[in-house]
């Protein structure tokens, strides 16, 4: 017979593991400011191409 060994993480109120927690919110973090930046550029092209016709 096999033993099955489950740990459970403690986390923060969003499930978050805490022991992981910093890392987790930095790449968040990281990867919401490079979205807003596509998302502006994308915006800025789209201004421009409407300012040309």
């Amino acid at each position: 017979m096999q033993s099955l060994l489950i740990i459970i993480e403690k986390g923060d109120e969003d499930g978050i593991p805490i022991k992981y927690r910093e890392k987790i919110m930095a790449l968040s973090k990281k990867t919401n400011k490079a979205i807003a930046k596509r998302w502006d550029e994308a915006i800025a092209r789209r201004e421009a191409e409407r300012k040309k016709k």
